[in-house]
């Protein structure tokens, strides 16, 4: 396989495994490309899935052999995620300082081997500090960070980890008993969060200030921050909420509200389901109910608001919910230019649209319907003109159409050979 090409197939990948790993109840079509990892059984990612499992229930020593397995047979992408776990299971035995040491040998053999150096390099870095503020060596810890933070570019791809590294030095300061040196620290880095895309990042960095500055006694400055969280036009009501709840140290509890919130920003069509997710999809700007967007994937954010309540990491970051590849068409992959939306269906029960090729709107197209408990989606395909014509088809106008599509989306979910 020719060096570029490994290097995309790795890259994929590795946005699947990560987006597995963050989100297993997620179902995510990746064209096939990392499916030998996952058919391999308990050296591929059904075994970092079951190590992870018993991770979870606290079953430290059955989770220490099963990631032991994997980093000697297991795929070399699954080897950095391997090494994290491996790391917290021996942790979990009380074993500190060995857990540290494997950390270690991580950045010592050198991360040019992965694909994306800089975010484990930022990665292995926060784990360890956590460990070294267990350990009672807080210290030590921000003095990593510190280094960390030099290795990363003032560039869009490092803002989201190096508002992670910001966020841990400033609680180990602020656990140290260094409040002030935490508040410069992120007042500082504010600026950097200015964009609508980091409306989230900016909301949570702000409710961090004002939980520090709650406990420093100074409750008018934290007071001042909630309200700009509150009138930030680039913020939702739900960042206001989530951020008071934080700073007071309450459950944020049930929202009130069942079903769907959708409301229009920006270019997108925005559905929340309150307390669990939040998807964003490419509707294009206008107020028809047909509109074309030039956005290669429809639905381009979502959120798990369960684990991610300010909505900071967009789980479909550089990829798509549902990415299919069509066999019999000569030109590859079709969905990847300007596409015409249509919202079928907008209730607090659920949302349905339809985004069809604006090349080719009368034969493809997708079709999503969204309830509180997650999108389902479904891609229609055509069966050929001379089947249109006879038997079912002459007296029942897209019968076939629609035996093609359900056959075609049960061998996507089962993948024969």
């Amino acid at each position: 396989m020719p060096e570029l090409a490994r290097r995309r197939e790795a890259v994929f990948a590795e946005k699947a495994v990560s987006f597995v790993a963050w989100s297993p109840c997620m179902m995510v079509v990746l064209c096939g490309l990392w499916a030998p990892l996952v058919n391999a059984g308990p050296e591929g990612v059904s075994g970092y899935l079951a190590a992870g499992e018993r991770l979870k229930k606290g079953q430290w020593a059955d989770a220490q052999i099963r990631y032991r397995r994997l980093l000697e047979t297991g795929p070399e992408l699954l080897r950095p995620h391997v090494t994290l776990g491996l790391s917290r299971s021996i942790m979990g035995l009380g074993e500190g300082e060995t857990a540290l040491g494997i950390l270690k040998s991580v950045l010592d053999e050198g991360n040019a081997r992965y694909v994306n150096e800089k975010h484990w390099l930022a990665l292995i870095a926060l784990e360890r500090a956590e460990l070294l503020h267990q350990l009672g060596r807080g210290l030590e810890a921000i003095r990593e960070l510190e280094e960390v933070l030099t290795t990363l570019e003032d560039r869009a791809l490092h803002t989201r980890l190096k508002n992670e590294v910001l966020l841990a030095m400033a609680k180990l300061m602020s656990r140290t008993g260094e409040p002030r040196r935490a508040i410069k620290v992120l007042t500082d880095s504010l600026p950097a969060l200015r964009s609508a895309e980091c409306a989230g990042l900016r909301a949570r960095q702000k409710a961090w200030l004002a939980k520090i500055y709650m406990g420093a006694g100074e409750r008018d400055w934290a007071v001042s921050l909630l309200e700009e969280i509150r009138h930030d036009p680039q913020m939702s009501p739900r960042h206001f909420t989530v951020a008071e709840a934080f700073v007071e140290n309450r459950e944020l509890g049930g929202t009130g509200v069942r079903g769907f919130v959708v409301r229009e920003n920006r270019g997108h069509l925005v559905i929340c389901s309150p307390g669990c997710f939040e998807i964003r999809v490419a509707v294009g700007e206008g107020e028809d109910e047909e509109r074309i967007s030039g956005n290669r994937h429809a639905i381009t954010h979502w959120f798990n608001l369960k684990a991610d309540p300010f909505g900071t990491t967009n789980l479909l970051a550089g990829g798509s919910l549902l990415e299919i590849i069509e066999s019999t068409a000569s030109h590859g992959a079709w969905a990847h230019g300007p596409a015409i939306i249509e919202l079928l269906e907008s209730s607090s029960a659920r949302v349905r649209f339809q985004r069809r090729d604006a090349s080719f709107p009368a034969t493809r197209f997708e079709e999503y319907t969204v309830y509180p408990s997650g999108p389902k989606s479904a891609v229609s395909r055509s069966a050929p003109v001379d089947l249109q014509t006879h038997l079912c088809g002459a007296s029942r106008p897209g019968h076939f159409d629609g035996v093609v599509t359900v056959v075609a989306r049960l061998l996507q979910l089962v993948e024969p050979s």
